[in-house]
């Protein structure tokens, strides 16, 4: 019995493994209000989709991570936005730089729970 338990197990956790990079949902940034791309300073900028409230989650585009705003410190011409998200999420804090074409500055972030 055992004999046949471990290749079958080994064959359910190889599939396993090659399926979770596929699970990985790629969006649209037409699926979303806004489109920006944030810098947290690890060497690539990501663009993010988002919604119209301030404490809607940040979408990877490309690897559909999720990123929740804590602060937000922008720029949108000549006028000031600083923002702090209550009740703050919880989680280690990154600081980003955005820039959604309109908007200039910073925001901080937490990875959301997967």
């Amino acid at each position: 019995m055992r004999k046949l338990l471990t290749p079958g197990l080994s064959a359910l956790l190889c599939m396993a493994v090659i399926a979770a990079p596929a699970s990985a949902k790629k969006h649209s940034a037409s699926e979303y209000d806004y489109v920006a791309t944030i810098d947290c300073g690890h060497g690539k900028p990501m663009v993010v989709g988002s919604g119209m409230d301030t404490a809607a989650p940040l979408v990877d585009l490309k690897t559909g991570r999720r990123f929740l705003p804590v602060e937000w410190h922008l720029a949108v011409g000549t006028s000031a936005y600083d923002e702090v998200i209550t009740p703050a999420p919880a989680g280690r804090r990154m600081t980003c730089g955005y820039d959604d074409g309109e908007a200039k500055g910073t925001v901080v972030v937490v990875k959301a729970a997967a």
